[in-house]
């Protein structure tokens, strides 16, 4: 599925350039290097904007981000909050964001390159747009986790790795708006699906779940977590 995703995307991306180039020869001549390049400079702007476009959301469904960008790597963003409540709808609202500016911007781009009354300079944002949408419309896992379709569609379905993530949610926003972490009820971190080891969810709720029984005195399984934890992050590092 990943690499079918990269591949769709890249083709789409390549193809969709390429007639935005040859659309633009006939309005811009021999500035058509230029064009070339506008198209080129604009695939991190799409990025950009994509996850811009994550924070607005979360904005809206009260919803923090943290963004990290690169303009030639991968972005992404952190997301945690201070409300648990409809937290489940709040973050596929959030996943989705990116799509959304996406989609949006593929659709300015088409009429750009059909509407002669549109500014045709918007449709250089297309091939990037195409892109990024494609690859983050594919429910799989990428280099540095699931791509948005992925993440939506889990809270959708409601998997199990999706049940742990609102989980650990859940009781990092209680604690955040004010509720003492030892008056957590246990079974809020104890009665969960298993899930893969190497998720970065299980290693949160692994991290969570030695703060809280650090806090409540119980040593013996807060050290447990901790090796767990140590295991992990060694596995990870060879």
């Amino acid at each position: 599925m990943r690499r079918a995703a990269y591949i769709t995307a890249a083709v789409l991306g390549v193809a969709c350039a390429a007639l935005v180039i040859v659309f633009c020869a006939y309005a811009y001549a021999w500035w058509i290097i230029a064009v070339a390049l506008a198209v080129v400079i604009f695939i991190p702007v799409g990025s950009l904007l994509h996850e811009l476009s994550h924070k607005l959301f979360g904005a809206m469904a009260h919803v923090k981000t943290r963004m990290h960008f690169s303009v030639f790597g991968s972005s992404y963003c952190d997301v945690w909050t201070t409300r648990s409540r409809n937290l489940r709808s709040r973050l596929t609202a959030t996943a989705l964001g990116g799509l959304a500016i996406n989609l949006l911007f593929i659709i300015l781009g088409i009429i750009s390159l059909s509407v002669h009354a549109v500014p045709v300079c918007i449709s250089f944002v297309l091939p990037a747009s195409v892109y990024l949408f494609v690859l983050n419309v594919f429910p799989c896992t990428l280099g540095d986790g699931d791509t948005d379709g992925m993440a939506a569609l889990g809270l959708i379905r409601l998997d199990d790795e999706a049940k742990v993530t609102l989980a650990v949610m859940s009781v990092q926003a209680d604690v955040e708006s004010g509720t003492p972490i030892a008056e957590i009820p246990r079974e809020r971190l104890e009665d969960l699906p298993q899930i893969q080891e190497d998720s970065p969810a299980y290693q949160a709720l692994l991290e969570l779940k030695e703060h809280y029984y650090t806090v409540t005195g119980d040593a013996t399984a807060a050290a447990r977590c901790r090796k767990r934890l140590e295991e992990l992050k060694e596995y990870a590092e060879e």
